[in-house]
């Protein structure tokens, strides 16, 4: 396995993880111009001094990736890491593949100064929950949402649409 920063053709293939991804969490791929965003997007983290993306490669062919970004606050100091996302295809060894991108990703977030590196996981997910714990990171916060677009599920959008201004 290698695991190496993101290149400019890689992205389709990268794209397509990240629809598997998708089709995986929420049993269906990106909307066509949500995939254009997407794939845009990771085009600028290859030049990006703050957004970064690893693939593992095992044989020459990518099976996973990670993103990771270095985030800092307009008032308070120090610099925050995120790991943003985190897909290995499931029939390759998942847990060992994913430790090593994750691994990656610290190393490249510690070296730009960040204090605390976080990811935010779907509660939901007890294979979420207990890859991360084996890494011993700490189920610290707990994220509340409320998204702008959501036309399939009316309750959700209610309450998007409920905040007049």
């Amino acid at each position: 396995m290698n695991i190496r920063l993101l290149e400019q053709h890689d992205l389709e293939v990268v794209l397509a993880l990240w629809q598997e991804a998708c089709i995986e969490a929420v049993g269906h791929p990106l909307p066509e111009d949500s995939a254009k965003r997407v794939l845009d997007m990771l085009g600028r983290y290859i030049t990006h001094e703050e957004c970064h993306c690893f693939v593992a490669e095992t044989d020459t062919k990518i099976v996973g990736f990670v993103a990771c970004v270095v985030l800092d606050h307009p008032v308070q100091s120090g610099y925050v890491g995120q790991i943003e996302e985190l897909f290995v295809q499931p029939d390759q060894d998942r847990p060992a593949i994913q430790t090593e991108l994750v691994k990656q990703a610290v190393i490249q977030l510690k070296r730009q100064g960040v204090g605390m590196i976080y990811t935010l996981i779907d509660v939901e997910e007890p294979a979420q929950m207990a890859f991360w714990k084996q890494l011993n990171w700490s189920p610290d916060m707990m994220r509340f949402s409320v998204y702008s677009n959501v036309p399939a599920d009316p309750d959700l959008q209610a309450v998007w649409d409920s905040y007049q201004g």
